[in-house]
């Protein structure tokens, strides 16, 4: 398994999912002759857009939540109950639909999608969205089951990250 890193002056996350998404085609076909593959004898497409998902979509989408249900911190944490696992107690709203996710959704991600708007309180080093302070300006891309890259449009704000250090500690 090989690890890239890059960064891009003056992009957004959004234009490192759209480049992201074009590299793994374009690899694909130069490797492969196709961006239509086989991964464990199941189909993975590459040649269609990725799946774009919030972490709360994904849940109403994977995890077989109602919208409401999606927001309401005592259904998650006895979902996560009866799967098994057992929510830490200061485990507020955002780390609950995190923690779901992990325990349910991440082994559905099968053909590409990029999870999105990560919650704030799980997200230290992404910078938050301009129109929702709550979420971050980060993604995931999940692929037969498993993350595959993790961007996004960085956090310069000293001061913000600490404060967000000092929350998550």
């Amino acid at each position: 398994f090989t690890m890239m890193e890059f960064y891009a002056a003056y992009w957004n996350h959004h234009d490192l999912m759209d480049f992201t998404e074009a590299l793994l085609r374009h690899a694909a076909r130069m490797a492969t002759g196709s961006a239509s593959l086989t991964y464990a004898g199941k189909p993975v497409e590459l040649d269609k857009p990725f799946t774009r998902l919030s972490v709360r979509e994904s849940l109403v989408v994977h995890a077989g939540l109602t919208e409401a249900e999606s927001t309401d911190a005592a259904v998650i944490h006895a979902r996560l109950r009866s799967l098994g696992e057992e929510p830490p107690a200061h485990w507020k709203l955002a780390q609950l639909q995190f923690g779901l996710f992990e325990a349910v959704v991440e082994e559905k991600l099968w053909q590409p999608t990029f999870i999105i708007d990560y919650p704030v309180e799980v997200s230290p080093l992404a910078r938050a969205s301009d129109t929702n302070p709550a979420i971050t300006e980060r993604f995931e891309l999940f692929i037969t089951g498993r993350e595959y890259g993790n961007g996004f449009s960085e956090l310069n704000d000293a001061e913000d990250q600490a404060a967000r250090f000092q929350s998550q500690a």
